[in-house]
């Protein structure tokens, strides 16, 4: 309410502060492939973020006409891929 004065716009503030509380569980994958030396696997990762980011946010924003909010959730949808890496890199081992 502080922020904009009303509450029309304080859900699009939750969804920014989530995509700021997920860089660095989503940095803990990328540096845990950058510690393996992993080059073609960040690579890879990168890719597919930048894929996945892309995607979501013209589904949004194409689609269903969200603004703002589909650049937001797209941010958070490509910083869950490289989170989940650590989780995926330990069960092949």
């Amino acid at each position: 309410v502080f922020l904009f004065g009303d509450e029309k716009h304080a859900h699009l503030v939750r969804v920014a502060a989530l995509a700021v509380g997920m860089v660095p569980v989503s940095e803990i994958g990328m540096s845990y492939l950058r510690a393996l030396d992993e080059a073609a696997g960040y690579a890879i990762v990168s890719f597919g973020r930048l894929l996945v980011t892309m995607g979501i946010c013209v589904l949004l924003l194409v689609r269903y006409g969200m603004g703002v909010e589909a650049v937001l959730w797209a941010s958070v949808a490509g910083l869950a891929i490289p989170a989940a890496v650590p989780g995926r890199a330990g069960r092949r081992t």
